[in-house]
């Protein structure tokens, strides 16, 4: 494999070699001259103290001598300045142009390597959310078929618990057939007591022992089906906050409906 080099730029210094401009020699002497000036003047100014009004004019006078120093500074520095700042910006102005298309270049180039990213970035998402959906129908899958396990197991449990219940029903109903037949012959029934202005009447009532023989009974098909109503009430509270939970529940359709109301 070939290798990879980093892109360069061939660039040229157009000043190589070349001597201070006489512009600069000029700033120099005429800084080097104002500087000997002020040195004529600093400990008079940087001593100087006002005790009386002839002080103090005398103070406001060496303020003159400053300004008007700071003035002939200003004045003699001006055309020296002036010609080498108009260059300045003119080279400054080519430097923005020669910056601009390669501030663009920069720009474009960025745009494409994030426009890449981005791609990528939406491809990991896809992939991601592709295998999330693969996992989770597994999971469903594994969890419905451990869920029909668990019914079938339950349902062999219950068909046998049934069937013994049957077989032991049957005996205690052919040993209460014996005993009333036995008693029918040995003691015959007699007629409820009667009194003047009393009647006598017979009612029957039925309370559930064992709500698992119950369920049995009308799975059997011994127990008509009306004699067990759900609980609505319970229900409905129930799958309000655990509606994929009841849409699990066999024999039960979940419907999910929106309420509107006005304010």
């Amino acid at each position: 494999m070939a290798n990879k080099t980093e892109p360069t730029i061939e660039t040229t210094n157009v000043l190589d070699g070349r001597k201070p401009p006489i512009e600069l020699a000029i700033s120099n002497r005429m800084a080097s001259d104002a500087l000997s000036r002020y040195k004529t003047q600093k400990e008079r100014i940087e001593n100087y103290k006002i005790t009386t009004d002839e002080e103090f004019q005398q103070c406001a006078e060496l303020l003159n001598l400053v300004k008007s120093e700071q003035k002939t500074i200003t004045a003699q520095f001006e055309p020296v300045i002036r010609p080498l700042y108009d260059d300045l910006e003119a080279i400054y102005e080519d430097k923005r142009n020669s910056l601009k298309p390669y501030l663009a270049a920069e720009k474009v180039l960025k745009q494409k390597m994030s426009d890449w990213q981005l791609a990528q970035r939406k491809k990991q998402l896809e992939e991601a959310k592709r295998l999330a959906e693969i996992e989770a129908k597994q999971r469903r899958e594994r969890e419905e078929a451990e869920r029909a396990l668990a019914i079938a197991e339950s349902q062999r449990i219950r068909d046998a618990q049934a069937k013994a219940k049957i077989e032991e029903a049957q005996k205690r109903l052919v040993q209460a057939e014996t005993k009333i037949v036995e008693t029918a012959i040995t003691k015959p029934v007699s007629a409820p007591s009667k009194a003047a202005g009393v009647t006598t009447t017979f009612s029957y009532s039925a309370t559930v022992v064992d709500l698992g023989d119950f369920m049995c009974g009308i799975i059997d098909g011994v127990i008509p089906p009306n004699m067990c109503a759900p609980n609505l009430s319970e229900i409905a509270k129930f799958v309000k906050d655990n509606p994929d939970e009841v849409k699990k529940w066999p024999g039960v359709t979940v419907t999910e409906t929106a309420g509107i109301r006005g304010r």
